[in-house]
């Protein structure tokens, strides 16, 4: 997109849940990392926060090729400036969207979600 590009010269994202409720991982979260590789090359997907279990939202980042994966929101949001965050994909049930979101905006960060913010 090109007036993405012009407007910032790296997006770098954060993305919080989609690693599912199996300890596998999830279905979504692959797919919101590949969607935004694809439609805006210049992204960097560098943190994440995958799922409620620290070890399994590690596992995760890593499988999805993260370069940060970190144990929790709480994380990603006190590494947002060392990691140079600007925003963060939430992929989450709709219920926690609020709470999630507020912690994001705290931070300084662009959120990004498909669904309601609040039920």
């Amino acid at each position: 997109m090109e007036g993405l590009s012009a407007m910032i010269e790296t997006l770098n994202l954060a993305q919080i849940g989609g690693g599912g409720k199996a300890k596998k991982g999830g279905f979504f979260g692959p797919i919101h990392l590949e969607s935004a590789r694809l439609c805006y090359p210049e992204v960097s997907n560098i943190a994440c926060a995958l799922h409620e279990e620290a070890e399994v939202a590690i596992a995760c980042g890593k499988a999805m090729g993260i370069r940060f994966p970190c144990a929790s929101v709480d994380e990603v949001v006190q590494r947002a400036q060392e990691l140079g965050l600007n925003g963060a994909m939430l992929a989450l049930p709709n219920n926690l969207h609020f709470p999630i979101t507020a912690k994001i905006v705290g931070a300084g960060l662009h959120p990004y979600m498909e669904k309601p913010m609040t039920l």
